[in-house]
């Protein structure tokens, strides 16, 4: 798989259309009723602001030199992680940038193995592509 921008105009300015609603929409505790929420309704904070910065630098790592390198986009910071279940029934690659997250997940409806397909394959390769176009 090539690591050539392969979104015409025209997908392009539909990702970023989805993306920009995703993004101006309500925030995400509030979609589906989930989200940690105090009994006001108001959001709180999960975790300090250092342990977000911590998991934020592992998952830098991840891309940077670990299993995810297939996801690095030139230019652009990216963090992730990749995901493979046993016998390679399902793979997955999980990231953000600084402005948009995504998730590809492969597998099969029947849990046939896909050989050696892991998340840091195909999966980050379709993610790289897919953020290179937003």
């Amino acid at each position: 798989m090539s690591s050539r921008n392969v979104c015409s105009d025209a997908e392009h300015n539909h990702s970023v259309r989805i993306f920009s609603e995703v993004r101006t929409g309500n925030p995400p505790s509030s979609i589906g009723g989930g989200g940690r929420q105090k009994p006001d309704n108001k959001p709180m904070q999960a975790i300090s602001e250092q342990t977000a910065s911590q998991l934020k630098d592992m998952l830098l790592n991840v891309v940077e030199s670990g299993t995810g390198t297939n996801a690095k986009i030139p230019g652009m910071n990216v963090y992730g992680k990749t995901g493979t279940t046993s016998n390679s029934k399902d793979a997955w690659f999980c990231g953000f940038s600084d402005k948009y997250a995504c998730v590809v997940w492969m597998g099969y409806d029947d849990g046939k193995s896909m050989g050696n397909i892991v998340g840091g394959t195909y999966p980050a390769r379709l993610w790289r592509n897919i953020m290179s176009c937003v």
